[in-house]
């Protein structure tokens, strides 16, 4: 699942993701919002998450998330990728913590370590 409000950004991300053929797309969700309403419907097994979002913020879904005992990992995909908000993510039970600027082709890589997890 994609939460993120940038069209640029998820159009990215979702050409990487169609690439890898043991990737689905659960849903995309541009906020807080639409993201709790997918997560009432799938769980997805990963959740590409933003920080900066219109409305509640990515930190406030990936606390909901986890308060929900929601088991998807959770990779922290933003442009805040100053050591607070890592740190801060990263106690607050995200799997990962990447810098959209700089570790896009990371995504793919973090998915097929899941999907190898999975298959076993």
């Amino acid at each position: 699942m994609i939460v993120e409000d940038s069209q640029l950004i998820a159009r990215k991300l979702q050409a990487i993701l169609s690439l890898l053929d043991f990737v689905t797309i659960a849903g995309h969700a541009k906020n807080y919002t639409e993201a709790i309403a997918i997560l009432e419907i799938v769980e997805p097994d990963v959740i590409i998450l933003d920080i900066q979002m219109p409305g509640k913020n990515g930190i406030e879904l990936l606390t909901e998330i986890k308060l929900k005992n929601i088991h998807s990992r959770v990779v922290i995909f933003t442009n805040h990728a100053d050591p607070y908000y890592r740190n801060l993510c990263i106690q607050l039970g995200a799997d990962y913590f990447l810098d959209k600027s700089t570790e896009f082709e990371k995504i793919p890589i973090i998915l097929k370590f899941y999907a190898a997890q999975y298959a076993v």
